[in-house]
């Protein structure tokens, strides 16, 4: 039996997405990157100077930072939205709808990150970061192209399973927008 081969951002995909259903897909190239981290804060617990035993400590929100090559930070009448403007909820994103589910003024959305098998996009996996606030950004003029550096946190201290899902969905770029 063959082994499957490895998979790489090249054959991912991050998306962007509001709770009316509006959504920005972000193409994984050769050089761009995605990484989590899943908190997982358990403090030792001491009695008389004798490690005893394990707790659970406070709660951390799971991170994750991607570097992706953009175009341009804000897009002009006709082009697909850029993540810089899906995150900061301006220009063509404006009217996206928060997913925040508490009573803040924060506005958050969900991040998908989704990679196919670079053979059949019908064995791909699904991580999804829920209530995502404004990230930090980064930019890097490069050559050839510019980067875009994003750091960001979900309100989540663990994620969900990872999902196989079939993405032999197209992969291009496509922008969902409501007047």
């Amino acid at each position: 039996m063959a082994q499957a081969p490895y998979r790489n951002l090249k054959d991912g995909r991050i998306v962007l997405l509001d709770k009316a259903g509006n959504s920005v897909t972000i193409v994984g190239e050769d050089d761009s990157g995605f990484s989590w981290d899943e908190p997982d804060n358990i403090e030792a617990i001491m009695d008389r100077g004798v490690l005893s035993q394990w707790r659970h400590g406070v709660e951390e929100p799971v991170t994750f930072s991607a570097t992706i090559n953009f175009k341009y930070l804000v897009a002009d009448t006709g082009e697909t939205l850029s993540p810089y403007e899906v995150f900061r909820f301006i220009g063509g994103a404006a009217a996206w709808v928060s997913t925040n589910l508490t009573c803040t003024d924060v506005d958050t959305m969900t991040v998908r990150f989704e990679l196919k098998a670079p053979c059949s996009g019908a064995d791909g996996e699904r991580v999804v970061f829920t209530q995502v606030p404004k990230p930090a950004f980064s930019y890097q003029d490069g050559s050839p192209v510019s980067t875009l550096g994003i750091e960001g946190k979900a309100l989540m201290n663990k994620l969900p399973l990872p999902t196989r899902v079939d993405l032999t969905t197209t992969t291009t770029t496509t922008t969902t927008t409501t007047a």
